[in-house]
């Protein structure tokens, strides 16, 4: 898929599951102790003082548990149905329709950004870019945790969530791959995990900071 058509298909699919999806990812973090514990490292990492972005954040799950552990966060997603969700179950939280290729916060005005189960949907054109933002976005001495798929495959995702119809990238990357795309960027890496590595659906995370 094309730049930038897999912004728009993404935006319009997960308009599409919004509400099966926001109902199904409520539940996984329920039966995700582990890739939770990974979220509770990050916000004793991150400066309370500082502000906080979920990049992707969906249905606002994410920001909101980081939020209740003390995090001054609020997140963008492309959906608009999905941020439509997050304000009404948080509207204390300030959430925005936006994409993680454009982020809104100034340059080095973050002290963290996470990146929860998202950039499986951008393809090996945009990815750089993406990372590039994300180093851009953070002051020095900010935290980067990305959690995501783990694999070494590419296919074009066209239902989910009940059956519903969806047109999005599913591109399933190693730690390798993600641990140097990050150096190649200037983030030193602190953390690598793999979640489930035995199960159908394996998982990595990536905790990593900027220096200068």
């Amino acid at each position: 898929m094309s730049d930038p058509d897999w912004i728009e298909s993404t935006r319009q699919s997960y308009d599409t599951v919004a509400d099966n999806y926001a109902d199904f990812t409520r539940a996984a973090m329920g039966r995700a102790p582990v890739a939770n514990s990974f979220l509770d490292l990050f916000s004793s990492l991150v400066d309370r003082e500082g502000r906080v972005l979920d990049a992707g954040c969906g249905p606002g799950w994410v920001t909101a548990y980081l939020r209740d552990r003390g995090l001054n966060i609020s997140g963008i997603d492309l959906s608009p149905r999905l941020i439509e969700i997050a304000r009404t179950n948080y509207p204390e939280i300030g959430f925005e329709v936006g994409s993680i290729t454009e982020l809104p916060s100034p340059n080095r005005s973050l002290a963290g950004i996470t990146c929860w189960w998202v950039l499986h949907h951008v393809p090996d054109s945009s990815l750089s870019t993406v990372l590039a933002q994300f180093f851009e976005k953070l002051k020095p001495g900010g935290y980067l945790l990305v959690g995501g798929h783990l694999g070494a495959s590419t296919h074009t995702k066209t239902e989910g969530y009940g059956g519903l119809p969806m047109n999005v990238n599913m591109v399933k990357r190693s730690l390798d791959t993600f641990a140097e795309l990050l150096e190649a960027r200037g983030f030193v890496i602190d953390l690598q995990a793999t979640l489930d590595p035995a199960s159908t659906a394996p998982g990595l995370i990536l905790l990593a900071h900027k220096t200068v």
